[in-house]
């Protein structure tokens, strides 16, 4: 009898520890995380910590510069533009990283950098960078989450008012054309802009904006240099649209021209 509740036992134990050995792990899965560039804060101070400049570049939401994290094999793609004398260029790195609680080391192809990761959430990241020489010189860059793969639409708001028209005063389009301006299109508003834009027509009776031919709109053939003089000129302190620049404003038309 003993050994038949041996022989018992034993069965029952490796019935347990057999099903035990099919039970399938699910694995950890690690999303790379995708980080758009949403604005840029330049600080330049004096060894006592006085601000003596600050400039704010805002990017829109189409712009290319992104920067993806990958969790698996703590790897990184940073896609980048840059900007030099006649035009622009989307350049590409990528390498290794390390992410703690206080900074991010890119181990890249161009460089080794370090950033102070001043805030990092769900939705944004903060990136710092100081360069110390008789002076402190401060970027730190915003970063939005990439939640979606769909086609980023062009939003006239965040991807040509601000960026390239307006942007604080020191858009490509001032103050030539701020508000009360001699010239035919005022861009201050933005609402007055927009209006200006979609309303008018040069003395041809060519409209600025057209959605069924994008290429053959005014606007569009200024800021290529189809039309005298080419807009803005080539001559202003600020130049003239680059290829990116105009790109966005092409696809804005492209996809209707609209008030977002």
């Amino acid at each position: 009898m003993m050994k038949k509740l041996i022989y018992i036992f034993c069965f029952f134990l490796l019935f347990s520890c057999s099903k035990d050995r099919i039970i399938e792990i699910e694995p950890i899965v690690y999303y790379p995380e995708v980080w758009k560039k949403d604005s840029l804060v330049y600080t330049l101070s004096d060894t006592l910590g006085n601000v003596l400049n600050q400039q704010t570049t805002y990017f829109g939401s189409s712009v290319p510069d992104t920067l993806t994290l990958r969790y698996d094999d703590n790897r990184f793609v940073r896609n980048y533009l840059v900007e030099g004398d006649q035009d622009v260029s989307l350049e590409v790195d990528s390498g290794a990283f390390v992410l703690n609680n206080d900074s991010v080391l890119l181990f890249g192809i161009s460089d080794t950098s370090r950033y102070g990761l001043s805030e990092k959430s769900d939705s944004i990241m903060v990136l710092e960078r100081q360069i110390v020489t008789n002076y402190l010189k401060t970027y730190t860059t915003y970063y939005k989450i990439i939640v979606s793969n769909l086609e980023q639409k062009v939003s006239f708001y965040n991807d040509i008012y601000v960026p390239i028209f307006y942007n604080d005063g020191n858009g490509k389009c001032m103050p030539c054309h701020s508000t009360g301006t001699l010239y035919p299109v005022e861009l201050m508003p933005i609402d007055v802009a927009y209006d200006d834009l979609l309303s008018g027509y040069n003395q041809n009776g060519e409209a600025y904006i057209n959605v069924l031919q994008p290429q053959e709109s005014y606007l569009y053939k200024q800021i290529t240099g189809q039309t005298e003089p080419m807009m803005p000129t080539s001559n202003s302190d600020r130049g003239p649209l680059n290829s990116y620049e105009i790109n966005t404003v092409l696809k804005w038309i492209e996809q209707g021209a609209p008030n977002n």
